[in-house]
């Protein structure tokens, strides 16, 4: 890349992380229905397209200890059909005017999403609204669509090469915590889902109150508030159980080592796993400086640990820093690496450690921290060419994440200090991961590992000298 152009991608960045700072994200309008509906609405005037996220507030870690995966079943009921539209009849009628729809189920929410011309907002809103209070299922439902389920169970975990580790791995970061638990839920759990538990989980849950409904696109209060009222309204507020979940007891003086292999799998992956704060939990402070740390260490091919292991010393193909803050209670912070043909685990791990203890000890540095803020706000000014990606990014307000916050995310990407990185790096890495996963091919031989290939003696020798 010549000087002249690097001086004009210099320009264009500085002049969007200027515009962004200067004003808010989204301009979002919102309300509240005397009912508790929660409605925010995200104008986007770009094309005459709409997308709508109604989040309920119950996902999998909200599930009865025996019925774990009962969210997610739940929501394939809700396209089974209501009083008003007969079953089978709602993906008619959708396809019929060209709605883009899905679901999903996390620990911590359900959502219900579509994607539609902007003349169809209120027949999406009568649709939201009449599944909220009249789904219609029957006996025989509920057990054809337990096989569905079990299908899906076994495309996802049961026949997945990597199926039965994720299940261990899950519950080996968490011991009591239901984060540990499958969002789908084990076959125990499918099997027992009856018709009683799956309408007391629908009618305990879904009310306005425990709702979040979100709106982007072409499209503003003055029209959206009518609607809304007038379709979601006269539903009647219902009191909803408080979330109660097991607190995570300390891992510490823990490390647990699982190994893995797979005939399927062709490489070696190393995956360091450590527990970091959200968001919203304990130790909140550090999620935005764990947010640019990771671009820094391995955001894209100039951040550091990229340049080290991959560029440099061939250690790995890809190296990657993982870490979503957006949940109720705390997660992790994931180190993954799939390792070059050749090298060793046990150098690999070496080499990762090495690099932690130096970045305990030295911190990052202004340079790092100003180029990962630059890389932030360049993809934020992007963020709203697509309406779902502004309704997923605006959705932090599930794990209550104040709306101004997001609102003004790229503002407190910006005030985010290096002390205030370093501080979190210790927070983190202070401590022994609570789990390292390595997955390996099929006949891999670990006791081999004690002679480091001619390689890596060979970067050894050098890295020692220079």
């Amino acid at each position: 890349m010549t000087y002249l152009v690097r001086f004009f991608l210099w320009i264009i960045i500085t002049s969007v992380s200027v515009a962004q700072s200067a004003a808010s994200l989204f301009n979002h309008q919102s309300f509240t229905l005397a009912n508790g509906l929660k409605v925010f609405i995200l104008p986007n005037h770009l094309s005459p397209l709409i997308h709508v996220g109604l989040y309920y507030k119950v996902g999998t870690a909200d599930d009865a200890p025996e019925e774990h995966g009962l969210s997610h079943f739940l929501e394939h009921m809700m396209f089974k059909g209501t009083e008003m539209i007969p079953r089978g009849m709602l993906d008619t009628l959708l396809l019929q005017q060209g709605v883009a729809y899905n679901a999903h189920t996390t620990p911590d929410y359900t959502c219900y999403e579509a994607t539609f011309a902007k003349n169809q907002l209120e027949l999406i809103l009568f649709l939201e609204a009449d599944r909220m209070t009249h789904l219609n299922f029957t006996r025989a439902d509920i057990e054809s669509e337990r096989k569905v389920v079990f299908e899906e169970r076994a495309m996802r975990l049961d026949n997945h090469p990597f199926g039965k580790v994720i299940e261990i791995y899950l519950r080996s970061l968490y011991w009591k915590h239901p984060y540990g638990i499958p969002a789908i839920g084990y076959p125990e759990n499918i099997a027992h889902y009856s018709f009683e538990s799956v309408r007391k989980h629908y009618e305990t849950y879904y009310t306005p109150n425990n709702a979040i409904l979100i709106i982007a696109g072409d499209t503003n209060s003055a029209t959206v508030k009518p609607l809304v009222e007038k379709y979601f309204g006269p539903i009647p507020f219902k009191k909803v159980p408080e979330r109660l979940r097991p607190k995570e007891p300390s891992h510490e003086g823990t490390v647990i080592r699982i190994e893995h292999t797979d005939a399927r799998n062709h490489a070696i992956v190393l995956q360091y796993s450590y527990h970091a704060p959200s968001a919203v939990s304990e130790g909140k402070r550090h999620a935005l400086p764990l947010i640019l740390l990771t671009q820094i260490l391995s955001g894209n091919e100039l951040s550091r640990l990229w340049q080290k292991f991959v560029n440099q010393e061939k250690i790995a193909v890809n190296i990657d820093f993982s870490y979503d803050p957006w949940s109720i209670d705390p997660e992790t912070l994931d180190i993954i690496m799939t390792l070059n043909e050749g090298v060793t685990k046990k150098y690999a791990e070496k080499r990762l450690e090495e690099e932690i203890q130096l970045l305990l000890k030295k911190g990052v540095t202004p340079e790092e921290l100003a180029h990962a803020k630059r890389d932030i706000l360049a993809s934020l000014a992007f963020i709203k060419d697509g309406l779902e990606s502004t309704v997923q990014m605006f959705s932090r307000v599930v794990f209550g994440v104040p709306e101004e916050d997001i609102e003004h995310f790229d503002q407190r990407i910006e005030a985010v200090t290096l002390e205030q990185v370093n501080e979190a790096i210790h927070d983190v890495f202070d401590k022994k991961p609570e789990v390292i996963l390595t997955l390996l091919p099929k006949g891999y031989d670990l006791s081999k590992e004690d002679t480091p290939p001619l390689a890596q003696s060979l970067w050894n020798a050098l890295r020692s000298i220079f």
